[in-house]
């Protein structure tokens, strides 16, 4: 006989996965003024609104709008990117990229029936080499358990946002860790681009009466941007899903949970 907490928890879980299975299928009738309105009506931060990209507000909406979802912490960092372009006779161009963190639980009578975490990049100088990037997340395996995984890759041309690519499984997975890829392909028309993009990953504790203290523990993203050379390939290492092949520049970010 399932407990409460159980049920509780496979609620969280089905609801999750339908909902993410059908961001792209119907768009929300909210306005992007009530989706951020509602984010702060469950504790979400003005830093994390301000660095959230517009995929990640609208998912964050759908996914946790009628649940019992309260905001648990978002960090960010802004890293360097180099490429080596051979039109700039050898020069090193330097982009600068945003990843960013923030997580939420989902709660029944104070205890913690899982985690989203909404994973976001930003390219705030755009990169010169426009192919296909890729990103690993990492998590506590001891602690956690994976329970869905939906991710985007986004552009805005000269003010429209387009959705590149929807990412419903991971490209490798295991007990603690995911990699998929990121196009970042230029669509044929406009002056002004800007990429982003990023992953919700539905997060479960192992203990089944876990508290938000009892969970602390660290994240980390990486992104792996593709240069000239080869394509960017997956493989198991002694740290999880990890980049084992091509041609790229990797930065790493880690983010504390609770």
């Amino acid at each position: 006989m399932f407990s409460a907490l159980t049920l509780a928890s496979l609620l969280v879980s089905s609801l999750f996965m339908t909902t993410i299975t059908t961001i792209e299928a119907a768009e929300s009738q909210a306005t992007q003024t009530e989706k951020i309105e509602f984010l702060k009506s469950i504790g979400t931060t003005d830093e994390a609104l301000a660095s959230f990209n517009p995929q990640q507000i609208d998912d964050l909406y759908n996914t946790l709008s009628g649940k019992d979802a309260h905001f648990s912490g978002f960090d960010s960092q802004i890293i360097k990117v180099t490429e080596n372009n051979p039109d700039e006779r050898g020069n090193i161009s330097t982009s600068q990229l945003q990843l960013s963190i923030g997580t939420y639980d989902m709660v029944s009578n104070g205890t913690v029936i899982g985690v989203d975490v909404s994973l976001g990049y930003q390219w705030l100088k755009e990169p010169v080499f426009t192919m296909t990037d890729a990103l690993t997340f990492k998590w506590d395996s001891n602690l956690f358990y994976d329970d869905g995984f939906y991710a985007t890759s986004n552009c805005m041309v000269d003010g429209q946002h387009l959705v590149l690519e929807n990412i419903n499984a991971p490209a490798l997975a295991d007990s603690g860790s995911f990699g998929w890829d990121s196009k970042l392909s230029l669509p044929h028309h406009g002056n002004s681009y800007k990429h982003y993009g990023g992953a919700q990953v539905l997060l479960r504790p192992r203990n089944s009466f876990s508290s938000s203290a009892d969970l602390n523990s660290k994240m980390y993203l990486t992104y792996a941007h593709e240069i000239l050379g080869g394509e960017i390939s997956f493989g198991f290492t002694d740290i999880g899903v990890s980049f084992t092949g091509g041609s790229f520049d990797q930065q790493s970010f880690s983010y504390t949970y609770h």
